[in-house]
């Protein structure tokens, strides 16, 4: 009953966060959530600024949660951090709260100028950054934001923040052009060879 009491406290808390930045107008949630994509949307914020210095099976690992995050995020965004809170629920429950703007989109029509983001203190993502971490100001990020439905019938938002760098965008933008659809050959532009 009180883990019951818990998710409700914190899907309202999402509720008044995507309602604070324009409602959920425009939201929907096209795919049913998996666990398995919070590895992916963790709720968290990675400092690597330069990806392409990687190597061996950081850069493989690092690949394969890219291209992970882009197949699977309904939004991929360019953002700068506003502020970071703290706030707490009925339960005492902390949340460390990110205000977003909204610069660039990168996938899918976002319909909002910015955004509030959200991780609470029993989650993982949590301990990625400090409230006052000097880091999150004054960078572009990459956010990759994938929705989710929550009990109440609400929409909640799953996220991980990566920084700005050119060698992110040329993945990104080398795995979207990757995915879209080809053209298929049209028989009637086939050249032939007449063998004489």
């Amino acid at each position: 009953m009180v883990e019951k009491l818990q998710r409700i406290a914190l899907s309202s808390l999402l509720v008044v966060m995507i309602s604070h930045c324009g409602g959920n107008e425009g939201l929907v949630v096209k795919n049913p959530w998996d666990p398995d994509y919070a590895q992916y949307f963790d709720d968290s914020v990675d400092f690597t600024m330069n990806p392409e210095s990687l190597s061996g099976q950081w850069l493989f690992d690092y690949k394969i949660e890219l291209e992970s995050r882009v197949s699977l995020a309904d939004f991929i965004l360019a953002v700068r951090v506003d502020s970071v809170n703290l706030k707490s629920d009925a339960t005492s429950k902390e949340f460390k709260i990110l205000n977003v703007d909204v610069e660039k989109q990168v996938k899918g029509e976002f319909p909002h100028k910015s955004i509030i983001l959200s991780v609470a203190d029993d989650q993982a993502g949590y301990d990625s950054f400090m409230e006052d971490d000097p880091r999150l100001m004054d960078k572009v990020y990459v956010a990759f934001l994938r929705l989710y439905d929550l009990e109440d019938g609400t929409i909640g938002v799953h996220w991980h923040l990566s920084p700005l760098s050119s060698g992110l965008m040329e993945g990104l933008e080398q795995i979207i052009e990757d995915a879209k659809p080809k053209p298929k050959d049209d028989d009637n532009t086939k050249t032939y060879t007449v063998e004489h």
